[in-house]
């Protein structure tokens, strides 16, 4: 029974790793037929390959330049086209392709934040959330993304074509979320430290007021997807990632220990809470069907990660109810597990961390690799150390 783990761990990772290369071979060049989405024009001839840009016309008549920007957004890159006019101004922007939360994009959409933001604007006066464009709430990354591409679209077309400098509006934000998660770590550390149960208490009560309801900022499975994929948002657009990311990746590393499904996630403190405060003990999930349901997290993490990357689809991995509670946006299959899990957590401990969550089979696997790797130079030191005393 042994052998046969250890074969299926080894093929599900060597498919990982193909699936990874086969992601990273696929062309980013910009198809063409993503021009379908302009329907107010009908002729575009290119004038520039690198980078693209094209002179789009309505019947014969050239009316303005087209050229493209790309910025990470909460999970994906976002590709934008943006029209601008031979006077510098914005005719008409659109989402060319993006792979973002699906309950996030679609308040972009629902905002009509290109439309509503961009058109009839003059591309001189530059492009930023904490200047001229009002980000979409509940959306604020997605929104940061889309102001970015508009912006580097419109810097090709003014800096080639049309004479005009524009202002740089790119710049480093910390704000509250970022201090937020900052006293987060440092609560997290202290408690793993002092082993003091209040404290714990007290850390998982400042993870669901502050960083749950108040700033929303959790570990979703679809960041972790998309570092694998070599995707990041950019440090300036997205300090809280990095502490978040960075913060929980270096306790593995330095303690061996997943403290963010401890004493950091807002939705694990959650539950835990309902279970403690609900006192309920009549139903209990029998030993060997608890043993099988906790393979459900990596089959589900395994099944989502090989259809998103093959598909090129991520909102197959945005299946966490995280958004849906403290954002109050959801999608599909987010609003029947949320019930679902915040019911069972009153009769069984952080019952969605044991029995799907994703981001947990991640952590406590980087928990085990670290311990793997560490085993193999421990082993080689002893023996060096035989062959010494040989």
């Amino acid at each position: 029974m042994q052998k046969i783990k250890k074969n299926l761990s080894i093929l599900i990772g060597l498919s990982i790793i193909v699936m990874l290369i086969v992601s990273y071979s696929r062309p980013t060049d910009i198809n063409e037929t993503l021009f379908n989405q302009y329907d107010s024009f009908d002729t575009y001839k290119k004038i520039s390959t690198n980078p693209e840009v094209y002179r789009v016309a309505i019947e014969g008549d050239e009316i303005g330049y087209l050229a493209f920007g790309k910025s990470y957004g909460y999970q994906s890159d976002i590709l934008v086209g943006a029209v601008i006019d031979d006077d510098g101004n914005v005719l008409e922007t659109q989402i060319l392709k993006q792979n973002e939360t699906p309950s996030f994009i679609k308040k972009i959409y629902n905002a009509d934040f290109l439309n509503r933001q961009f058109i009839g604007k003059p591309i001189e006066e530059g492009f930023g959330l904490s200047t001229n464009i009002n980000a979409v709430s509940g959306a604020t990354v997605s929104s940061r993304a889309i102001t970015k591409a508009v912006s580097e679209a419109s810097h090709t077309i003014a800096s080639t074509y049309l004479e005009i400098q524009l202002p740089r509006t790119e710049e480093i934000e910390f704000g509250m979320n970022d201090i937020a998660l900052i006293i987060m770590m440092i609560l997290a550390l202290l408690s793993y430290k002092l082993k003091n149960q209040k404290l714990r208490y007290l850390t998982m009560a400042y993870s669901i007021v502050i960083l749950g309801f108040k700033f929303k900022q959790f570990i979703a499975y679809s960041w972790i997807v998309s570092l694998l994929l070599g995707k990041a948002p950019s440090f300036a657009d997205n300090i809280g990632w990095y502490i978040l990311m960075g913060g929980t990746l270096l306790f593995i590393l330095l303690t061996g220990k997943n403290a963010y499904c401890t004493y950091i996630c807002p939705f694990g403190a959650l539950q835990e809470a309902g279970k403690r405060l609900s006192g309920f003990d009549f139903f209990k999930i029998a030993p060997k069907t608890s043993k099988r349901l906790r393979q459900l997290p990596g089959i589900l993490a395994y099944i989502t990660f090989a259809g998103a990357v093959l598909t090129e689809q991520m909102g197959l991995v945005s299946y966490e109810p995280f958004s849906l509670i403290f954002g109050r946006t959801g999608v599909g299959v987010q609003w029947i597990l949320l019930p679902l899990v915040l019911i069972m957590s009153l009769f069984v401990m952080r019952f969605y961390c044991n029995y799907a969550c994703p981001v947990g089979v991640v952590l406590n696997l980087s928990v085990k690799i670290r311990r793997f790797v560490l085993g193999i130079f421990k082993k080689k030191e002893e023996t060096e150390s035989e062959k010494v005393v040989a």
